[in-house]
């Protein structure tokens, strides 16, 4: 049936049902919205982001491979091991759902269809590199990057960015350094300098930008913006960390304290503190009486307990307690353990207490060769050990 036709022709063109089905799942994705991405064009576009001069303006590594030799070139090798390069390969192999080879020569091959029609680089006559197809200069790239654009909140959307870009003229890419999640500058390089000055003429009127938080800096200020902006960054950071340290600042008030009641007799210390899951209290004043005054480092630290346990009570199962009598209440064989406030009364007799026993602790320590208690056990039991060690080894 097919003699006639030449070996070059796709027999899938020729037959109508295969075609038909084509179309036809082609017509399903554009109802639907699904557009298919070009993947191909994507790590054409990666490549020339390389060699754009807001990227060589910052990227040593690859400025000193371009300068190093006269055709500017970059090892096609090398653009295989780049991890973005590498991720839209594995990428187009699931778009196609064909395997392409590991091999360095089919990734080679399809690195150079994928910029076969780029304007901006193309490859070396033994297609074993990528260079531009007008030189990099040092002194071009200062001419073309004039300035910056400082973004102090959120960073718009890549694509809309590069769709802005491209309504003013040409240009040769852009580059983001974010210093902090509100923090951005964008480095632009338009060709030409009509360009330049279209955008920044129309940039009040660009609605992606909050110009409350954005505006345009000259590139000869940027190392000094860029110096307060990480200066501002760190007193911020400074700032959080200080707010977290006075969130753990001791105070003794009134406030501080909490009563718990319906203790089972026998109940040790060690377990009322296991019962504190995140929030830990400072002290707990407990001498097996059926209730315990517990001690929080500050105010704010006990009412964040409180927003945690809304119910105001801790449940305690039977098998805990050594002995749990008829007047306590129970639920679902749990013991109930109530908490609530210390009067004022004996929350400022414990206050009086705490700092009476303080202020013994400072006028002992200012006695000449005073040691305090647990250190000198510690001492005396150590010296114990060595003395029976020895006499032990001595017999």
């Amino acid at each position: 049936m097919y003699e006639n036709q030449s070996p070059n022709t796709n027999i899938k063109s020729l037959n109508p049902l295969v075609t038909k089905a084509e179309n036809n799942s082609a017509t399903k994705d554009a109802e639907m919205g699904i557009e298919k991405r070009d993947i191909k064009q994507e790590i054409c576009e990666q490549i020339e982001f390389y060699f754009s001069y807001p990227n060589l303006y910052h990227d040593t590594f690859l400025r000193k491979l371009i300068l190093k030799n006269p055709e500017q070139k970059i090892e096609i090798e090398t653009l295989l091991s780049f991890n973005k390069i590498k991720e839209l390969f594995i990428e187009s192999q699931l778009e196609s759902q064909n395997q392409l080879e590991d091999s360095p020569e089919s990734q080679t091959e399809f690195l150079l269809t994928c910029i076969q029609n780029s304007k901006l680089v193309k490859h070396t006559k033994d297609k074993k590199g990528v260079k531009p197809k007008m030189k990099y200069y040092p002194k071009t790239a200062n001419e073309r990057l004039q300035f910056i654009i400082c973004i102090e909140g959120d960073l718009p959307d890549r694509a809309d960015l590069r769709g802005e870009f491209k309504k003013y003229g040409k240009y040769d890419g852009f580059y983001i350094k974010s210093l902090d999640p509100k923090a951005h500058l964008i480095y632009v390089g338009f060709i030409k300098p009509r360009y330049r000055k279209r955008f920044m003429k129309e940039f009040e009127n660009i609605s992606i930008f909050d110009h409350s938080k954005t505006r345009i800096v000259p590139i000869r200020e940027a190392a000094v913006l860029k110096k307060e902006l990480k200066s501002n960054i760190q007193k911020l950071r400074d700032l959080n960390e200080d707010t977290k340290v006075c969130d753990n600042e001791e105070i003794i008030t009134p406030e501080v304290f909490l009563c718990i009641k319906n203790i089972p007799e026998g109940y040790e210390k060690t377990n009322l503190y296991n019962l504190f899951k995140e929030i830990k209290p400072k002290y707990i004043d407990y001498q097996n009486d059926g209730k315990a005054v517990v001690r929080f480092i500050n105010p704010d630290q006990k009412q964040k307990f409180l927003q945690q346990n809304p119910e105001s009570c801790f449940y305690l199962p039977l098998e805990y307690s050594k002995a749990a009598p008829d007047s306590q209440l129970e639920m679902n064989n749990h013991i109930v353990l109530p908490f609530e406030e210390v009067e004022s009364e004996e929350a400022e007799r414990i206050i009086d207490a705490i700092k009476a026993k303080r202020a013994e602790l400072e006028e002992a320590e200012c006695i000449p060769g005073y040691k305090s208690y647990s250190k000198y056990v510690c001492r005396a039991k150590k010296t114990q050990g060595k003395k029976r060690h020895h006499k032990a080894t001595k017999t």
